[in-house]
C-alpha cells in the first residue's frame, strides 16, 4: 500500500478534493478520470500513466456540473467514447449520455443513452458505474441508480458494439442492492456504488463502495447477469 496519495488535489478546480476515480486501459496506457470538486462545481479531470508512479495531466475534460464519466477501453469507428452524466438544473433529469472524442480531451456528439423510471429503484437518478466491458453480445455496463429516498443500487445494460448509444437490453430491476450491515449503515447509508468491474473466464467481479465507508467485492457468472436482462 502506498504511504501517500498517488493522485491528490493540485489545481483550483480540485480544491475540495478528487474522488470517484475510474481506470481504463487504452492502447498500452492507463487513463484515470475522476471528479474534480471545488467552489466552481463538480467537473471531470483526466490523467494518464503507464506505471502508476508518475502521471501526465490532461486537465478538465468535462466542465461543471458533470460526473460519472466511464471511458471505453478501445476506439469505436476511430473515435474514443465515454458515458457521462450531466447534472441539469431546473429542467431535465440525471441520465446517462454518450460522447465521442478524437483525443480523449475534446468531447462532442453528445447523445442520450439511458434514463430512469418515473417510480421505483431508479426514479431519482441514473449514472455511470464501471468502464464498459466488451462482451460477445455488446458493450456491458454496470451502472448505478438511486430512488427518491437516496437508496443507491446497481443495474446493467448491453449496448451495440457499433453504436453504444443504442441500448440492446437492460435489467428492469436492480442486480445488486444494499442489504449487508456495511452497506445499509455507514457514512452514507443504503449505498452500493461501483467504479470498477472485471470479466475473466465468464465471471464478473464487481468492486464497489459500501455506504461510502468501505470497499467490497461481489462475483457472479456473466450468464446469470445476462439472464436478468430484457430487450430494450
Amino acid at each position: 500500500m502506498d504511504d501517500r496519495a498517488w493522485l491528490k488535489p493540485e489545481t483550483s478546480y480540485e480544491s475540495y478534493g478528487v474522488e470517484d476515480a475510474r481506470i481504463t486501459a487504452i492502447d498500452g496506457a492507463y487513463f484515470v478520470n475522476y471528479s474534480a470538486v471545488s467552489e466552481h462545481g463538480i467537473a471531470t479531470g483526466l490523467v494518464e500513466t503507464v506505471d502508476f508512479r508518475s502521471y501526465t495531466r490532461h486537465g478538465i475534460i468535462f466542465p461543471p456540473s458533470n460526473r460519472d464519466v466511464a471511458l471505453f477501453p478501445q476506439r469505436v469507428n476511430g473515435l474514443y467514447l465515454c458515458y457521462h452524466r450531466p447534472m441539469p438544473g431546473e429542467f431535465g433529469r440525471y441520465s446517462i449520455w454518450l460522447s465521442s472524442s478524437p483525443d480523449l480531451v475534446r468531447w462532442g456528439d453528445h447523445r442520450l443513452v439511458l434514463q430512469g423510471s418515473e417510480m421505483g429503484w431508479d426514479s431519482g437518478r441514473v449514472g455511470g458505474g464501471a468502464p464498459p466491458i466488451w462482451a460477445e453480445h455488446g458493450w456491458l455496463s454496470i451502472y448505478h441508480a438511486a430512488d427518491r429516498q437516496q437508496r443507491y443500487c446497481l443495474g446493467a445494460f448491453l449496448a451495440s458494439h457499433a453504436d453504444p448509444a443504442q441500448v440492446i437490453a437492460r435489467t428492469r430491476e436492480p442486480i445488486f442492492i444494499p442489504e449487508a450491515l456495511y452497506e445499509v449503515s455507514g457514512f452514507f447509508p443504503n449505498v452500493v456504488f461501483t467504479c470498477g468491474v472485471t470479466l475473466v473466464d465468464g465471471i464478473i467481479r464487481l468492486y464497489y463502495g459500501a455506504a461510502d465507508d468501505s470497499i467490497a467485492l461481489a462475483e457472479a457468472p456473466l450468464t446469470s447477469l445476462l439472464g436478468l436482462m430484457t430487450a430494450s
